[in-house]
């Protein structure tokens, strides 16, 4: 049986069903590339990328105040704590009527100075950016991917950096169009230099930038310096009502753009529940958990997470009397006064709940006494 050798094939071939090797020996399959590095699969480093899982907001418009605040899943907020702020919520504004995509809008205004800068940002836990091999002989390039569209037309910025930023990728890219989706593609050379984390801190982070101070630019490529930005870009947080939107964030190894990975919903959500995990009740009266008690004033309730977290997690809530603990066999009812972490690992979260009241058993029930009340396990980045 003879063997098909990419490798010695170095004239552009058109093959029956649409299959074609270029000289560069780059497959495309009718005019999509594949992968020249890596695999076929998991290829993507950025998780929720199409901005289709938002468990904090369900959808719903949210203006951050400080600085490094999580929005959509993987997505946070950056604005350095300076006074500029902007909207986030997700928009069926499509660049392909599949995705959904993140719309940012300026609520109030700010000149960035010294180190402030405006951005939205993902980190990438070092397991998944070590297959980039940064800092090493091996280094990867890699190749970034995404839609945008903006009211403001200009230059803007996009930043890979490591966890102690002492080393910044910066590159440059033009909205050329008012209103008008725009693809971008960035290659990013590979560095041989600085400490990357490989296990479960941040490996590197993309930031996308809206605005920056003097003390936060710097130029194109890689340096040994925290940049986020040049000076030529758009001071997008200065335009009140200015609007920003992207989906379709990819970030592989390898010098081809591929098409975006869509995953399954159920496989997104499951990847965005290692970092988070939400627990909402909708209805009041709604039964939460069976909890054992530690006595008539409080309960234990365990939660199993879906997916392995990345790390004990920290707990979260709408608010403690937005629960009550019900005694089984007609123990009566007791309003929480008080939430926290009782004890915590990877996979599973118990947590203990205080009550004014005694519901007079030795089990019970974790109940909502209103509607929308949540529980929420963050062990983000």
């Amino acid at each position: 049986m003879s063997e098909l050798r990419v490798q010695e094939i170095h004239n552009p071939t058109v093959q029956t069903g649409g299959i074609e090797i270029d000289n560069n020996d780059v497959v495309s399959i009718n005019g999509q590339a594949l992968p020249t590095a890596g695999a076929f699969g998991n290829r993507n480093l950025i998780i929720n990328g199409n901005m289709l899982i938002d468990q904090r907001n369900s959808g719903s418009s949210t203006t951050p105040s400080g600085d490094q605040t999580y929005v959509f899943d993987r997505w946070k907020v950056r604005n350095s704590n300076a006074t500029g702020r902007f909207s986030v919520e997700q928009s069926g504004t499509s660049p392909n009527d599949i995705d959904p995509s993140m719309l940012l809008t300026v609520t109030t205004t700010d000149t960035p100075s010294g180190v402030e800068f405006y951005a939205i940002e993902q980190p990438i836990e070092g397991h998944n950016f070590a297959r980039a091999a940064a800092g090493s002989a091996n280094s990867e390039i890699l190749t970034l991917t995404f839609f945008v569209r903006s009211s403001l037309t200009g230059t803007y910025c996009v930043s890979l950096r490591n966890s102690d930023a002492s080393r910044s990728f910066v590159a440059e890219y033009t909205i050329d169009r008012v209103d008008t989706w725009e693809p971008q593609t960035i290659e990013v050379p590979a560095i041989t230099t600085g400490t990357w984390n490989t296990t479960t801190g941040t490996g590197a982070s993309v930031a996308f930038c809206l605005g920056s101070g003097p003390d936060r630019e710097g130029s194109t490529g890689w340096q040994s310096a925290n940049a986020v930005a040049t000076s030529n870009q758009v001071d997008w947080i200065n335009s009140n009502g200015a609007t920003f939107f992207i989906s379709g964030v990819q970030l592989e190894v390898g010098s081809v753009a591929t098409p975006f990975e869509r995953l399954s919903y159920s496989t997104q959500l499951a990847l965005c529940q290692r970092y988070y995990l939400s627990i909402v009740a909708v209805e009041a009266n709604s039964r939460i958990a069976i909890a054992g008690n530690g006595s008539i004033n409080q309960c234990f309730p365990t939660f199993f997470a879906p997916t392995t977290m990345r790390a004990a997690p920290a707990i979260d809530f709408s608010a403690a009397n937005d629960f009550q603990v019900e005694g089984i066999a007609g123990g009566g009812k007791a309003t929480a006064t008080s939430i926290t972490i009782n004890r915590a690992t990877t996979e599973s979260i118990t947590v203990q709940v205080d009550t004014a009241g005694g519901t007079g058993a030795s089990g019970g029930n974790l109940l909502s006494e209103n509607n929308n009340v949540w529980f929420a396990f963050n062990a983000e980045l």
